[in-house]
């Protein structure tokens, strides 16, 4: 083990969260909690995780559940691409690897879904396999520890800490190094006022000690721009009923259910603002700024019908899986007084 590994695995035994996925090395755990973890902070993640494995308790379970199960304990993680990636290889690792596990990094890539950073990450942790796994964490602590300036968010920058993180694997079992470089990233060398004192790395560290060059580091030279976009979305009532519909498999919050928008009705926003329902609801993507404008109204007519939709009790909406501003807004208003209201007619 080199003196780099050692440091920070004696660290990690020492310091390491007490996390469910780490009570016992296994492989289907440790696959779900990078999956589930990807974008989500793990005091979000965790509860998840929890619902996850209570439902699907081994990978042949979630091989041969429903998509639309899988989606409703997914809902509210966002991203949701990942949960059908990680359905569809469930299927392969129950099917074609015949629930075998695999070790190498190369059997991992070829699954749905999984990239570098994940499939270096199983390997390791599950199996002990020598394989750099480079996340964010990772990314913020290599680049500080070695002064690397080179961007990385381009592909130079990339190659080169990937580079290092490869050179500076033990000799041996790279699970606990793997694990400890991410916790480093995550308890202690964070974004903003890195904790050094605590640093089991500092000592060699090219920005110990110095704040200021330290939250410069890692350099990323793209600068997202977050769009703002209004929405309108009709809450349409009937009979003690609601249309609703499933929304594209591509795009945003795909295969959920959702309510209609006005130009599925063959309106346009413009025609159902004596409609709105309150202050619009705003939610944020990673790129996004939604603003989200819902509507009442009341379908009188029982001929009221709309290509690709359905009608739902009300009562009945938690057994479907929402985007998360709309299962808010539904879990308030799903009880409705329409009949003391003002709303329009359709």
């Amino acid at each position: 083990m080199t003196d780099f590994s050692h440091r920070l695995v004696r660290w990690y035994q020492v310091h390491k969260r007490e996390l469910p996925w780490r009570e016992h090395r296994n492989p289907y755990a440790i696959w779900l909690s990078e999956v589930l973890l990807q974008q989500t902070r793990v005091e979000q993640g965790t509860p998840y995780f929890l619902r996850f494995v209570e439902r699907f308790p081994t990978v042949e379970d979630l091989a041969t559940a429903q998509l639309d199960d899988l989606l409703q304990v997914w809902q509210g993680l966002g991203y949701y691409a990942r949960a059908r990636n990680l359905h569809a290889a469930a299927k392969i690792v129950a099917n074609e690897w015949n629930g075998q596990w695999k070790t190498e990094v190369a059997d991992w890539r070829a699954l749905p879904g999984v990239g570098p950073y994940t499939a270096g990450a199983i390997a390791s942790i599950a199996f002990g396999t020598r394989a750099a796994a480079v996340d964010g964490n990772v990314y913020r602590v290599l680049s500080r520890w070695a002064g690397i300036e080179t961007a990385v968010d381009q592909p130079e920058g990339q190659k080169a800490l990937w580079g290092l993180a490869e050179s500076l694997l033990p000799a041996g079992d790279c699970g606990d190094h793997t694990q400890a470089l991410m916790e480093l990233g995550s308890l202690v060398c964070s974004p903003k006022q890195p904790k050094c004192g605590e640093c089991p790395i500092a000592e060699d560290c090219a920005v110990a000690f110095q704040p200021d060059k330290a939250e410069m580091l890692p350099v990323k030279l793209s600068k997202t721009k977050v769009l703002e976009e209004h929405w309108h979305r009709l809450f349409v009532v009937r009979d003690g009923q609601f249309l609703c519909g499933k929304r594209p498999i591509t795009g945003i919050w795909p295969g959920l259910m959702d309510l209609p928008q006005p130009s599925d009705l063959g309106k346009a926003a413009s025609e159902i603002e004596a409609g709105s329902a309150g202050k619009p609801v705003e939610h944020r993507l990673s790129h996004r700024r939604l603003w989200i404008h819902f509507h009442h109204l009341d379908a009188r007519e029982p001929t009221c019908q709309t290509k690709g939709f359905e009608w739902v009790a009300l009562d009945d909406w938690e057994a479907h899986a929402w985007p998360v501003p709309v299962g808010r807004w539904l879990k308030k208003n799903s009880t409705f007084d329409f009949d003391n209201s003002t709303h329009l007619l359709f």
